[in-house]
């Protein structure tokens, strides 16, 4: 399945250079959380064939996320072995109580390992870390500690987003039985933008932190109301 699925991406990216003409790239976003679940092997074979089909300068910038827990020295030599130049990671909290409430596989010291790993093989001033405040339960001291470790690790991008609640997920049902209680969120959110601001990072867009004008390219194209092609089922483009 996931290889007919890779195949429709390379079969889509091809049919719109032959019939729509190409724009000048100038970035390309491999999203969804899920590329890490590829093994290295088809992952490398899978960007290379992409990038031979873009036609695209190596100089551009390639960001391609994954989830901390699927992270192996394979896969990750596999990227370094690539047009890749941007790594994001979903992170989300260090707390594992709140990864619970999340529903997330992953736990603090899986985090830690995989953060770790990344920093060993990789330049962390390329790498953005995903984090979620006003989640069900979470503190001041918990907002905190997220915070500590972002500044022993340093990357240089942060997405930071307040938790959205979408009905009939098992969160939902959680809130409006009582069992969940959502902390203040406008709190949550300032007391992690403030932090961010305090340990260097500048807020340049509404979701988005950098250190050192490690600029995502991908995400000021959005903000700036450029067009974008989405190859994949379900995606989207202009």
């Amino acid at each position: 399945m996931l290889e007919k699925h890779l195949l429709s991406v390379l079969t889509q990216a091809e049919f719109f250079i032959q019939h729509c003409g190409w724009p000048t790239i100038r970035s390309v976003y491999i999203g969804g959380g899920t590329p890490s679940v590829m093994q290295a092997d088809q992952l490398h074979d899978f960007l290379y064939r992409l990038a031979k089909t873009l036609r695209s300068p190596s100089s551009i910038e390639w960001t391609i996320e994954a989830n901390p827990e699927d992270l192996s020295p394979q896969w990750l030599s596999a990227i370094k072995d690539s047009p890749v130049s941007r790594l994001s990671l979903g992170v989300q909290s260090f707390s594992d109580k709140l990864l619970a409430v999340l529903n997330r596989r992953s736990s603090s010291a899986s985090l830690h390992k995989a953060i770790d790993m990344v920093a060993s093989q990789w330049d962390m001033t390329y790498c953005n870390l995903d984090f979620i405040s006003g989640i069900p339960g979470q503190t001041a001291k918990q907002i905190a500690s997220d915070l500590q470790q972002i500044r022993h690790y340093l990357p240089g991008h942060i997405s930071h987003y307040t938790l959205t609640v979408e009905e009939g997920t098992s969160l939902h049902s959680g809130i409006q039985r009582g069992k969940l209680k959502l902390p203040d969120q406008d709190e949550c959110w300032e007391q992690m933008h403030d932090g961010l601001l305090e340990s260097g990072y500048e807020h340049y867009e509404i979701s988005n932190y950098t250190r050192d004008q490690r600029y995502s390219e991908h995400n000021y194209a959005y903000w700036t109301m450029q067009a974008y092609i989405g190859l994949g089922d379900g995606a989207v483009g202009t």
